[in-house]
């Protein structure tokens, strides 16, 4: 593991700018940041130029030219993989080693262990499998003596370490999934909800301070408003407390719709994509069980004039929703249970998993004793 001393100085040699902070080696997390003096909010703490960037248009030309049909993710982790400068060697040493990506990420899981995601980690994950095995393809098409181990390692540390970005001579992107570089640095802070503020101009990365920060604590930023289920399929992480967490009921809603109900939601564009976060269900899905309680006319009528929060129908929706999350609640402690009874030596998933289930249970719980004339908002 390379030194705070070396990777500032390696940083430095890029055209970075660091001000008053430093690399370090934290426990549980892994490399971070430090402040190494006090900040106030809107202080700069780092800048990082467009010239160190890793970027599509920085790869190879003679990699670019043979790997066809290929991710900017792809393409990025096949030039990392490949690249064995002394530069690339030394932050290459400093991010998670292979051991500690497989205990993280659930691509890398075993499969009775992906089995036991929960329903939106698992959607993303074929998602990903989708994706890599486009790349892939493609990769070893090309490049018959790629691993893929090693080529699955570094797909996996793009994609936990990639920044928004789109080059100043680029017109509007059409797929944001593909807007992507690696930003030396500054790839090493960890998230949080609030943390640090990052723009993007035609001259690089900045970022600032978003309050005060203390000498000697971590500095953190936030990698976007993501849920737990997203940050553990795509980062191999769940934060005990994220404001943005919110779990999906469709699963045990959509089947309560009759053939016609489902037309008239669809119509209405109130169809899907119900979700409960730790306040309450969405309003789509407060507006779609009252459906199930409503003359149909009545439900239309409200929808344009607005609902009554506590009209004669909120009882029967609220015994609704009850009973939908009750059904819920039970398949997550079932779940909770199988992944108790894992081996110790899946040490590492098994709180994982564990941790994630108990939160999704902890937040059906809630959202059953807090149904009773609940607002629509």
């Amino acid at each position: 593991m390379p030194t705070s001393q070396e990777l500032t100085q390696w940083a430095l040699s890029k055209g970075l700018r660091l001000n008053g902070i430093a690399a370090h080696n934290f426990p549980q997390r892994g490399m971070g940041i430090v402040a190494k003096k006090h900040f106030h909010a809107g202080d700069v703490l780092l800048s990082v130029p467009l010239s160190a960037l890793r970027t599509e248009r920085t790869v190879p030309e003679n990699i670019r030219n043979c790997i066809k049909n290929i991710s900017v993710q792809g393409l990025l982790a096949t030039d990392l993989m490949l690249d064995t400068s002394q530069s690339s060697t030394l932050w290459k040493d400093s991010v998670p080693t292979k051991e500690d990506m497989k205990k993280a990420i659930p691509f890398m899981w075993e499969p009775m262990l992906q089995a036991l995601l929960p329903e939106a980690a698992s959607k993303l994950l074929a998602i990903q499998k989708q994706k890599f095995r486009s790349d892939w393809d493609s990769v070893s098409a090309a490049l018959p003596a790629v691993s893929y181990d090693d080529f699955v390692y570094s797909w996996f540390i793009v994609g936990t370490r990639t920044f928004y970005y789109t080059h100043p001579d680029t017109q509007e992107p059409l797929d944001s999934n593909e807007c992507l570089a690696l930003v030396p640095f500054a790839d090493y802070f960890n998230h949080v909800d609030v943390g640090c503020k990052v723009t993007f101009s035609s001259t690089g990365y900045t970022f600032c301070a978003e309050r005060k920060i203390r000498k000697g604590e971590e500095i953190c930023t936030n990698y976007g408003n993501h849920s737990n289920d997203f940050l553990l399929a795509e980062y191999g992480f769940v934060l005990e407390d994220n404001k943005w967490d919110e779990i999906p009921l469709d699963k045990v809603l959509l089947t309560l719709f009759s053939a016609k109900q489902k037309e008239i939601l669809q119509e209405e564009n109130f169809w899907g994509d119900y979700v409960l976060d730790e306040h309450s269900v969405c309003y789509r899905t407060q507006v779609a069980v009252r459906l199930l309680c409503m003359p149909i006319q009545t439900w239309r009528n409200s929808l344009e004039s607005g609902f009554d929060d506590y009209d004669e129908y909120q009882g029967a929706a609220d015994t609704i929703l009850r009973e939908a999350l009750g059904i819920y609640s039970k398949a997550a402690y079932e779940k909770l249970e199988q992944v108790l009874e894992l081996s110790a030596h899946l040490a590492s998933p098994k709180g994982m998993l564990g941790k994630r289930w108990k939160q999704i249970h902890l937040l059906i719980s809630t959202a059953i004793d807090g149904l009773g004339g609940q607002k629509l908002e």
